[in-house]
């Protein structure tokens, strides 16, 4: 094949595209099968594609963080603004190395397998305070969207319960986590970009003013824990550091809402999955595992080639962007049988790589594991009968780039009595 018949069929790798965001799987067979690695103009990034090649880049050292930002810098009064928050520190998502190992031991030690299952009643708590407005809502105009009416907030409340945001306060939150998100899409005016800085700078000082009263009166939640991890290897975290993690991890942990609607798509798609775990709630984390494989809402990620790689019959230079498609690998035929059929008992379901692998995988997989096994439970045991409206065909948007999740699932129930 020659380079230039790799890089057309790049190009069908567009999640812009409503076609591809309609339905992916066709590109990915084309794909697995003729350019498996390839070049794509659209992201001026090489594609890896295939399974074995995502995992094999993904294991090693091979990979890095993109280096500096994406798109062109902000303008002075943007940056002025921002000048007036924290230091800007590195993160998780953008940094490497040694300061990559240090920041990586401290925040995994704060998500704890302790403090998440402390936190679980909590979470249950959440989400039948939203099965009742669920109920609420669905009394009042007799219908209930499951992607807007709960996905969106159980994901949005939980992670800053589990933060430690008050809930009084976690509106405001919300609305500065989304106006930071605004800071990383292109085409922003000036004045948008100016009222998404100063969001940030406030956002940074009740962040601060947070870490400081835990540090007097520590709780059993997510500030504490980084204000409290220690690793006798490194210095324990600074009060920037724990600020900027904390709006990352808060910004991304959103993403629990898009994978929990599509795993509830996938469940309520045949009557008979949805029968199945609630007559056997042991079956769900594998539902869970298999819904993200059919339906991965995190298309993939953008990485470095930190040294030169050969991968499907492909070298990629060093120093080259890539973009590393977990969705694309989550349907190799070579590594699922039929992947585009949901199967309950698929036996290498777990290996999907929703959540990302290697040292740059998902901290909180955990946290979101938990999220959608109980919201799953609640829903199973406040509404039985659920099931997807007659006739409703999914559309899927993509709410930021890289993300592609189910718009609406219109549900209907028989509402208990009482």
């Amino acid at each position: 094949m020659t380079e230039q018949v790799a890089e057309q069929l790049g190009a069908l790798y567009n999640p812009f595209d409503p076609e591809f965001l309609e339905d992916p799987r066709p590109v990915f067979r084309r794909l697995h099968d003729e350019a498996p690695v390839c070049y794509s103009d659209l992201f001026e990034s090489w594609l890896i594609t295939r399974y074995h090649d995502v995992v094999t880049a993904l294991d090693g050292d091979a990979l890095v963080t993109r280096a500096g930002k994406m798109g062109p810098p902000p303008p002075a009064e943007v940056v002025a603004a921002l000048e007036q928050g924290c230091p800007e520190t590195p993160l998780l998502y953008n940094s490497e190395g040694p300061a990559y190992v240090r920041l990586r031991a401290l925040v995994e030690q704060a998500f704890s397998p302790q403090l998440i299952a402390s936190f679980e009643p909590r979470a249950r708590s959440v989400a039948d305070e939203l099965a009742d407005e669920l109920v609420d809502a669905f009394r009042g105009t007799g219908s209930a969207d499951l992607v807007s009416d709960l996905a969106k907030p159980f994901a949005d409340r939980t992670i800053l319960e589990f933060v430690g945001v008050r809930r009084d306060d976690q509106a405001q939150i919300r609305a500065w986590n989304d106006a930071w998100a605004t800071m990383f899409i292109p085409g922003q005016d000036l004045e948008s970009q100016l009222t998404a800085a100063r969001g940030m700078v406030a956002c940074q000082r009740y962040h601060l003013q947070l870490i400081a009263e835990r540090r007097a009166e520590p709780r059993s939640d997510l500030v504490t824990a980084l204000v409290e991890a220690r690793d006798e290897r490194f210095e324990p975290l600074e009060d920037a550091e724990i600020v900027w993690e904390l709006m990352e991890l808060t910004g991304v942990a959103s993403n629990t809402g898009f994978g929990l609607a599509n795993v509830l798509l996938e469940l309520l798609r045949e009557p008979a999955r949805w029968s199945a775990v609630r007559a056997d709630p042991q079956l769900i984390p594998a539902a869970i595992e298999e819904s993200l494989r059919v339906e991965t809402p995190i298309l993939g990620s953008a990485r470095a080639a930190g040294e030169e790689l050969r991968l499907g019959g492909v070298t990629v230079p060093e120093g080259a962007p890539v973009l590393v498609a977990y969705a694309a690998a989550n349907h190799d035929r070579q590594e699922f049988d039929d992947p585009g059929e949901f199967d309950l008992e698929r036996p290498n379901a777990s290996r999907q790589l929703a959540m990302g692998r290697g040292k740059h995988s998902c901290v909180g997989a955990s946290l979101a594991r938990m999220q959608i096994r109980v919201a799953i439970e609640v829903l199973g045991e406040r509404m039985p009968d659920l099931r997807l409206e007659d006739g409703f065909a999914p559309e899927f948007e993509a709410p930021f780039p890289f993300l592609r999740s189910v718009a609406r699932l219109p549900v209907l129930w028989a509402p208990r009595p009482g």
